[in-house]
């Protein structure tokens, strides 16, 4: 009937911010209230846009990715500094600590954690040069 009516051929009817989603129940099935007001909001396809602008291209993928890239590139050099430095932080905390000549569990702990933390800075600095 609202079809006959009104002339859409795709509609929603929404009651009280709820869309209506069973389009073969009768109104009453959703217990409407006398004196209720239902909105009718039409359905449009979206215009048809020209072909070239929404045809997949390698250009077109190409200029995408160069844009990501040109996005995320300064914060990837925001983030490389500032883990370069860390790693930097974390070696001269470790030259500070002193161990005792005789502490040679001390002496072999510190000597395998700065070679750790330099091998981290090593990897770090090679995938930031290879990029």
């Amino acid at each position: 009937m609202i079809v006959q009516e009104t002339h859409l051929d795709d509609f929603k009817l929404i009651y009280k911010g709820a869309v209506l989603k069973d389009e073969k129940l009768p109104l009453s099935a959703y217990r409407l209230r006398p004196a209720s007001t239902l909105t009718l909001l039409p359905i449009h396809d979206p215009a048809p846009t020209a072909k070239a602008s929404t045809e997949k291209t390698e250009q077109t993928s190409l200029t995408t990715i160069q844009q990501e890239l040109a996005k995320t590139s300064p914060a990837l050099q925001k983030e490389h500094t500032r883990l370069g430095e860390l790693l930097l932080q974390a070696l001269l905390r470790l030259d500070a600590v002193s161990a005792n000549g005789e502490w040679e569990d001390a002496r072999r702990e510190r000597k395998a954690a700065v070679k750790e933390v330099q091998a981290l800075l090593d990897r770090l600095d090679d995938a930031w040069s290879s990029r």
